[in-house]
């Protein structure tokens, strides 16, 4: 359940340098995507999870990006609504074709809205920190997701209150960025998703580097608060 089904591109992973090199052409976009339950079982479920964390992650952070598009706010709230409902039965049916596949719907619709406005810091430092650590991208981004939405310091409580109603209806109105932080971290830590970057086993030794890497990533580019380098390492060392 890739967010890469409706991207206009690639990325490889240079094994020499550890970086990610993202290659963009609009002529290798998906003409049709075809979901097929047979297909969809064959990545293993943890694949599925760290790919759908990837996803979830994506969407909650371009809800907040500067670019305002009906468009996208529709798609992510939706991707946001499945992954939710179909992201917590994966542990216990990893091999129920219905799960797979609502999930593989959920990225999709996850990479159609954020095609519309971009992505953001936790996605950035992902791309920077994955590689260089060998732990699955969905997985790093998600640690560090409630640490972006921090950061990005957005105070409009509507906004902020149409995100976590995205993810649970019954959500209580969210005034802060630091509140709406601490509810999706909750969010992820029923889903089993660790607290400290240290935890999945990144070397703290990476974190310099990765986060002048980070610096150059397109996904930065519709963050709503553009990081410094400096701020990104005390991110990230806040997060190991």
């Amino acid at each position: 359940p890739t967010t890469a089904y409706a991207k206009a591109g690639a990325a490889v992973r240079d094994p020499e340098t550890g970086e990610r090199l993202a290659l963009f052409d609009p002529a290798a976009r998906a003409q049709g995507v075809f979901i097929d339950p047979a297909v969809a079982l064959t990545a293993p479920a943890s694949l599925a999870r760290s790919a759908s964390l990837n996803a979830f992650a994506m969407a909650v952070e371009s809800s907040l990006a500067n670019t305002a598009d009906p468009l996208a706010d529709g798609l992510l709230a939706h991707a946001l609504a499945l992954l939710a409902g179909w992201l917590p039965r994966l542990p216990a049916a990893p091999d129920d074709p219905e799960v797979r596949m609502y999930l593989m719907l959920a990225a999709l619709v996850s990479g159609q809205g954020t095609d519309y406005v971009g992505g953001g810091l936790a996605q950035a430092l992902a791309h920077a920190v994955g590689p260089r650590s060998g732990v699955a991208n969905g997985v790093i981004e998600a640690i560090l997701l409630p640490h972006a939405i921090r950061f990005a310091g957005i105070e409009e409580p509507e906004r902020l209150t149409k995100v976590a109603r995205a993810i649970d209806p019954r959500t209580d109105p969210v005034d802060s960025a630091d509140d709406l932080a601490a509810f999706v971290a909750r969010t992820l830590a029923g889903l089993g998703v660790p607290a400290r970057l240290r935890d999945v086993g990144v070397d703290r030794g990476v974190l310099a580097d990765a986060a002048a890497h980070a610096m150059d990533d397109w996904a930065l580019g519709q963050a709503p608060r553009p990081p410094t380098e400096t701020e990104v390492v005390r991110l990230l060392e806040d997060a190991w």
